[in-house]
């Protein structure tokens, strides 16, 4: 849930791996500019609203899913290079990947969104902490981060990919425990559209940068993002069931029962809603940026 809404990096149009690569959770033409001011409120307001935020960061982990999807960033950055320029070390390229994929800098984009969702719906922290502060949701969220940074081996993913076909076979029960909660919380649209409109910007970046032959028509430009939407759709669920039958092994059928049916409940699904929209602009921003990045490296511009 709260690790698996953030399921999808980095890299446009390819199979998943590491967690996505379509550019992930965010809405076409919203994204956050680079080096845009981060707007805090002020005064008494702004303390409230950052201890909202770091209260909820608390509860979700977030910190150290940021610092996994730095990793995710920079590694599929790297095959990016290869695909793109034929060199995943350009030394220009590793450099732009590093300022990219900050996760510092991550945190703040993250964090001002948030306080803007958490300021439309002031009560979410209240109604979801019972849950979230629990021991099976400190144990369940901290067995998804623990399997975001297993799915960073590509090994690893190909074990995972074994576990959940095997459970097919010998256990539907808890198969169909993990899609229940995949449609509670609407994982696989949501990364679906997120994969599309991440490579919208990506695109963008590129032509804004001046990359050659990146003129956009924005009729065409859409009709052959759309044209992705499938082989998106298959590469989201061939990384999300795995990854989820992992993250859960270690759940009874009535843990996971527990954790579903708080996915299901109104509160479960206003946390989801609140996570996914708090890391559209992070992700159009990487979206962007990269296609930016790129961009200047096939124009010969100094990045």
């Amino acid at each position: 849930m709260s690790m698996m809404r953030r399921i999808l990096t980095t890299q446009p149009g390819k199979a998943l791996s590491g967690g996505g690569r379509a550019f992930g959770l965010a809405l076409a033409l919203c994204f956050a500019l680079p080096g845009a001011a981060l707007l805090w409120p002020q005064g008494a307001q702004a303390q409230a609203a950052e201890g909202q935020v770091q209260s909820l960061n608390a509860l979700t982990y977030l910190p150290e899913t940021l610092e996994i999807m730095a990793q995710e960033g920079l590694i599929q950055g790297r095959d990016l290079g290869a695909e793109m320029f034929g060199n995943s070390d350009d030394p220009a390229w590793v450099l732009a990947l590093a300022r990219i994929f900050d996760a510092g800098r991550m945190q703040r984009l993250y964090d001002t969104a948030l306080a803007e969702v958490l300021a439309q719906d002031p009560s979410l922290i209240a109604d979801v902490t019972p849950f979230l502060s629990s021991e099976l949701g400190r144990r369940t969220l901290g067995l998804e981060l623990e399997a975001r940074s297993t799915a960073l081996d590509e090994i690893a993913r190909g074990a995972a990919r074994e576990v959940f076909a095997e459970l097919e076979a010998t256990d539907p029960a808890r198969r169909a425990q993990i899609e229940r909660l995949v449609l509670s919380a609407d994982l696989i649209e949501s990364n679906v559209i997120a994969g599309l409109n991440g490579n919208v910007a990506f695109i963008r970046g590129m032509a804004e940068a001046g990359a050659p032959g990146t003129r956009i028509d924005e009729g065409s430009l859409l009709a052959q993002v759309w044209s992705q939407q499938p082989q998106i759709r298959t590469d989201v669920a061939d990384f999300l069931y795995p990854l989820m039958a992992l993250a859960y092994a270690s759940l009874s059928d009535d843990e996971l029962e527990a954790y579903v049916l708080f996915a299901e409940s109104a509160e479960g699904r206003r946390f989801n809603a609140a996570l996914t929209k708090a890391f559209e602009p992070l992700m159009i921003d990487l979206s962007r940026n990269l296609g930016l990045e790129a961009g200047r490296l096939m124009s010969g511009q100094v990045l």
